[in-house]
């Protein structure tokens, strides 16, 4: 017996990208440029230590699993501290990696929004 090609009725269809505002590029283009939260780096030097826009509370603001939370409660982080170290922000989870780095978030998200609103 000869075998058929099977084929879709539809076409799948590919998810749609979420559309980046251009105010959430130009507050990530602002985090780029300042210190690291965790280790005070500076911006600059290899590329491991780049600064990166973080994405925070993921699943406490809003946003299901493997989805990112609101553009505003972003901070830097250099890329070691991100995503390279062992006790990396996403190695650890939010929750480990507050532990770890005794940082008030919330705080510091709100400071960096004052700041960059003043400078806008």
């Amino acid at each position: 017996m000869k075998r058929t090609n099977l084929r879709r009725r539809t076409p799948m269809k590919k998810p749609k990208a979420k559309k980046i505002s251009a105010e959430e590029r130009k507050y990530a283009a602002w985090l780029r440029k300042q210190h690291c939260t965790a280790c005070e780096r500076t911006p600059g030097g290899s590329s491991a230590r780049a600064i990166e826009a973080a994405h925070t509370g993921g699943l406490k603001h809003g946003a299901g699993t493997a989805l990112k939370s609101d553009w505003r409660r972003m901070i830097p982080l250099c890329k070691w501290c991100h995503t390279l170290s062992p006790v990396s922000y996403h190695t650890l989870g939010e929750e480990r990696w507050l532990e770890y780095r005794p940082i008030d978030l919330p705080a510091v998200i709100e400071r960096l929004r004052r700041e960059y609103e003043e400078q806008s």
